[in-house]
């Protein structure tokens, strides 16, 4: 694996334990919306998600804080400490089809990779016929990106953002997202490509929803997120 120095920026909280952390992006480095790397900090490598548009001058990685040690190590980095970064890899990528109609399932930290693919689409001008993005939680406290969501959803013309709350008083959708939800808020779910990332008990669910819907395996994407 071949490594490229990086060092911090900044560091964000988003949401109660959500940190986002802003790296220098490397000169010439390359990657597509919804890809990830590896980060190397103090000898621990770990691959995060690049939760940034590849259209911006540093790169995002978001991420549940935890006690693990590589979680501490990263929360530990002093702004502009250094670290090593792989390069960008991973197949979960959005293919922009002049035809193409998508509906994004994300529950927790998985709506990062999202969150970068529709922060490229409203930069370069590309556009999907219809996009529907479904954003479980537990509770409202937790929706990171929130506030950048919404502006996408006025921002782009073919978005609808729907969050989804299992837990606590919500005035939007509440419970798990199931098949009446995706219908009640999806255009023609059944000619849509599925974009699901999340825990994996999160996309094994959603997958089934889509599956007994009708919609072709080929038309299914998954990006597992696992805990660490």
């Amino acid at each position: 694996m071949e490594w490229t120095q990086t060092r911090l920026l900044e560091k964000i909280i988003e949401v109660a334990d959500i940190r986002t952390f802003r790296f220098e992006k490397p000169k010439g480095y390359d990657f597509k919306a919804g890809q990830y790397a590896f980060l190397r900090v103090q000898g621990q490598a770990k691959p995060l998600t690049i939760s940034s548009s590849p259209t911006w001058d540093y790169l995002d990685f978001t991420t549940i804080f935890s006690t693990s040690d590589f979680k501490k190590a990263l929360d530990g980095l002093d702004i502009k400490d250094e670290i090593e970064i792989s390069h960008a890899r991973g197949s979960f990528t959005l293919d922009v089809r002049a035809s193409d109609d998508v509906v994004f399932l994300a529950g927790g930290v998985g709506i990062t990779p999202v969150r970068a693919m529709l922060q490229y689409l409203a930069d370069t001008g590309s556009g999907l016929d219809s996009a529907t993005l479904i954003y479980s939680n537990r509770t409202e406290a937790r929706i990171a990106f929130r506030k950048e969501l919404e502006e996408l959803d006025r921002k782009l013309d073919f978005l609808k953002v729907v969050h989804a709350v299992t837990d606590g008083t919500w005035e939007g959708e509440r419970g798990f997202i199931d098949a009446h939800m995706i219908m009640r808020h999806a255009t023609e779910p059944a000619r849509c490509t599925f974009y699901i990332v999340g825990p994996p008990e999160f996309n094994d669910a959603m997958q089934k929803i889509a599956k007994d819907s009708g919609i072709k395996e080929e038309n299914i994407r998954i990006e597992n997120f696992y805990g660490y």
